[in-house]
């Protein structure tokens, strides 16, 4: 199956056909579907051809999610957490999935990262969801979240 490079179909032609119609068009005969029956070929310039695909794989790439993260201390301000959701913000806003976590440093009571883990959650909940639980990282607490699903 042939097709031209402006969508006309040629129907079913050997390849010594296909390939004299591409060279009197000054083009070349591109497989695009060579598991298909009958296999399908288009006449196009090949580095048209490469530069569309190279595009196409950049756009794709460009679409998924990056993952950022942001650093609590275990005392912090309440100014200090209002600065750093208002970034978390930006970022869920962005469709980025953020993961928030809380240094320990020292002999610090794990009721106190609890408590701060919830404040933070609490917070974030009114434009975001939690989107894996909160985990141990060693000495660290961690927990990501990402745009709310409608």
């Amino acid at each position: 199956m042939v097709i031209k490079d402006d969508g006309e179909n040629l129907g079913e032609l050997s390849r010594q056909e296909a390939l004299s119609i591409a060279y009197e068009e000054e083009k070349d005969l591109v497989e695009i579907a060579p598991l298909a029956t009958p296999p399908v070929a288009k006449i196009i310039s090949w580095s048209k051809f490469k530069y569309e695909y190279q595009e196409k794989e950049k756009a794709s790439k460009h679409k998924s999610q990056e993952q950022k993260e942001i650093w609590f201390k275990e005392f912090i301000s309440d100014g200090d957490i209002e600065h750093k959701l208002k970034k978390v913000r930006e970022f869920i806003d962005k469709k980025n999935t953020v993961k928030l976590t809380i240094r320990r440093r020292g002999r610090v009571a794990n009721d106190i990262i609890n408590e701060l883990m919830k404040k933070l959650v609490a917070q974030t909940t009114e434009f975001s969801s939690v989107l894996a639980e909160p985990r141990a990282n060693g000495a660290n607490l961690s927990i990501i979240v990402g745009p709310k699903k409608n």
